[in-house]
């Protein structure tokens, strides 16, 4: 821990528990060779406002393709959206960042990437990109993305790449959870 004192039970100070527990959570650490990260609660505790987005992603492209994205995303792969809407593209974008909470997606997210920025599906680090499938041939070639058509509702997932789903049983239990969410709308 860098310089921050050690939280112990029995250094509990007169203060009320809660606040003594988040001063504990927020603290800077380092893991070796002088990096530094933060470690704290999320500072919005409550569930990001998605609106329909997160049931709409649901509906398009359905149960078992939306947890492959979300373990995709969890994992840092690369992930595209195509749509000729942009309101869908846009949906599915907070959609899948909405389902992510309260985790927090730290690398490259263009919701509507422009067709003259192309290019940028080829850079190395993860993303969550959006594109009008007007440019869907130019996507073709992309060994390394997955990419989501949310006009057809499919998943297509590159055969170099190899997703993760949660365990068992925790993926049957989510599969039925979610189903029954969706059985009663």
């Amino acid at each position: 821990i860098d310089e921050s004192p050690v939280c112990s039970l029995d250094k509990v100070p007169q203060s009320p528990a809660c606040d003594w527990l988040l001063a504990c959570l927020q603290r800077t650490i380092t893991l070796g060779a002088g990096d530094r990260q933060v470690i704290q609660t999320p500072i919005n505790d409550s569930l990001p406002v998605s609106g329909s987005s997160v049931a709409q992603l649901f509906r398009q492209l359905g149960i078992v393709n939306v947890l492959y994205l979300f373990c995709a995303a969890l994992t840092e792969h690369k992930i595209l959206f195509l749509s000729s809407s942009y309101q869908r593209l846009t949906d599915a974008c907070r959609g899948l960042l909405a389902i992510m909470f309260p985790l927090q997606y730290s690398f490259t997210y263009v919701p509507i990437l422009p067709g003259k920025l192309l290019e940028v599906l080829s850079t190395p680090t993860p993303f969550i990109i959006g594109v009008n499938s007007f440019f869907r041939s130019e996507t073709q070639e992309l060994l390394d993305v997955i990419i989501a058509d949310l006009d057809g509702g499919t998943v297509t997932i590159p055969e170099c790449l190899h997703i993760s789903l949660l365990p068992e049983p925790l993926l049957q239990q989510t599969q039925t959870a979610l189903s029954m969410v969706r059985a009663t709308n």
